[in-house]
């Protein structure tokens, strides 16, 4: 695969396996139960963290409300949370989500290398792709 060529559906659907896996085994393996469904756009933490190798780059995003990001907590800042803890677990499941991506795409020939990861906390945001 090189960048310039077009994904075929069978990549594309592959992919997209292998990401519901790893978000499904990460809150598995966290004790949380997950069922699909957007995250609240208000009063949410956001985290970003970018990748790249010879085949592809680009970057995951999670979004995620407060109650689920409480989960993710220690038991000791769960309590009452400050925004750097939430900030703090936010990058953190972004960086094992791709973490556990990048360990996936291993078999097909792609190392990914990762950025650093960076979180916030909003009120309030849109989401447009392009």
């Amino acid at each position: 695969m090189t960048q310039n060529t077009p994904r075929t559906d069978d990549e594309l659907g592959t992919l997209d396996g292998i990401i519901l896996d790893v978000v499904r085994d990460l809150y598995r393996d966290a004790g949380i139960s997950m069922s699909p469904g957007p995250a609240s756009q208000e009063d949410s933490m956001l985290a970003f963290i970018g990748f790249t190798s010879a085949e592809v780059n680009g970057s995951l995003l999670v979004a995620t409300d407060l109650a689920l990001c409480a989960k993710m907590l220690p038991a000791d800042l769960a309590e009452s949370p400050t925004d750097l803890a939430r900030c703090d677990v936010t990058a953190e499941t972004a960086n094992q989500l791709l973490g556990r991506i990048k360990n996936r795409l291993v078999p097909f020939g792609i190392t990914l290398i990762l950025s650093t990861p960076r979180a916030l906390r909003c009120t309030s945001f849109t989401l447009a792709m392009r």
